[in-house]
């Protein structure tokens, strides 16, 4: 009796039965360390962009990036980078160094992957190291996540707007 009890009030929660450290996470990865697993395994990059102050990209830490099917996803089929868009530090991308810019406080890798148009959050997929960056910015959930994070490893030879009108939902 007291088990349902607890089972029925971790639904209610939302809590998981498992402990938070049991939980499967993204595996992300600095920007470095991309292109060093790419060269032994070539794989999709995804990368997201955030800031600190961005309220909607911690929601989506808290929640997107929680959701079970997406993570293992993204696991099995990118290689995930979290990228701070207002980091400070030089980083060495596909060849050439990025650096920050204090005068409109920006990382310039930031700017190169939004071609331009920072947003927080952003979701950036690349082919690899020397893909094109196809942006997508602002809060996803899941569900709206879960379209093109598979059109982007399925690589269809149909619009994204094609796939997307036949596109079932898994999660």
């Amino acid at each position: 009796m007291h088990w349902w009890l607890l089972f029925f009030t971790a639904l209610q929660f939302n809590i998981s039965p498992e402990p938070l450290e049991q939980r499967e996470r993204i595996r992300w990865m600095s920007v470095s360390d991309v292109e060093q697993a790419f060269q032994r395994e070539p794989r999709p990059i995804l990368m997201y962009m955030h800031t600190s102050w961005c309220g909607w990209g911690r929601k989506m830490e808290r929640s997107t990036f929680r959701h079970s099917g997406l993570v293992r996803y993204v696991n099995e089929h990118y290689y995930a980078v979290s990228f701070d868009g207002e980091y400070r530090q030089p980083v060495t991308f596909n060849g050439k160094t990025y650096r920050y810019r204090a005068s409109e406080k920006i990382h310039e890798l930031t700017l190169y992957l939004t071609r331009g148009e920072p947003a927080f959050p952003t979701i950036v997929f690349l082919n690899g190291p020397e893909g094109s960056p196809s942006p997508l910015s602002g809060y996803l959930t899941a569900k709206q996540l879960e379209p093109p994070l598979k059109y982007f490893v399925q690589q269809p030879t149909v619009s994204f707007e094609t796939f997307l009108n036949s596109f079932k939902y898994d999660w």
